[in-house]
């Protein structure tokens, strides 16, 4: 976990646990808009861009939004643009190979297309994850209610933000 000691952040009114700021975007520029309005109506601190943390010592967590699935991981402003943009190159093309020799399966090209607007809507906005791409945390929605699905990321950043962890 993340030493948050010392860290100025937006104080969550119900519990006065102070929140990590999200990065919150979708498959497309309007539903990233739809869920940035989602998200900060349950009360959390959605930097828009432009507004974002620019600091590598404040910890932000990455909220990507699809229809049934929600992916959350840590991350930072990127130090270096174009060594992330080759990163993110040589991951989409190893990806792609990897998926290719295990015959295509749906889940897998679904996933791996999730994957790489996930990193794209992130890179947009000039964070990335730490270099480590598999590392990510997702959720699975039976119910495809946009609030059912706010609240429970809403909760889990609560948790997050208290020290509880994603776990």
């Amino acid at each position: 976990m993340m030493d948050l000691e010392g860290s100025s952040f937006c104080p969550d009114p119900a519990t006065g646990v102070d929140l990590l700021p999200l990065i919150v975007t979708a498959a497309s520029p309007s539903e990233t808009r739809r869920w940035q309005v989602l998200m900060a109506s349950t009360g959390m601190w959605v930097c828009r861009p432009g507004e974002e943390v620019q600091s590598h010592e404040v910890p932000t967590i990455h909220v990507h939004v699809e229809e049934d699935m929600a992916w959350l991981t840590w991350v930072r402003p990127t130090r270096d643009l174009r060594a992330l943009s080759d990163q993110l190159k040589r991951w989409w093309w190893e990806t792609q190979e990897q998926v290719e020799l295990n015959g295509n399966r749906p889940d897998d090209v679904s996933r791996f297309e999730l994957h790489q607007r996930m990193l794209s809507g992130l890179y947009s906005r000039g964070f990335e994850t730490g270099g480590v791409f598999g590392n990510l945390r997702w959720l699975e929605f039976r119910d495809r209610d946009w609030r059912i699905i706010a609240d429970s990321i809403a909760l889990i950043v609560r948790r997050v933000s208290s020290g509880e962890g994603l776990d």
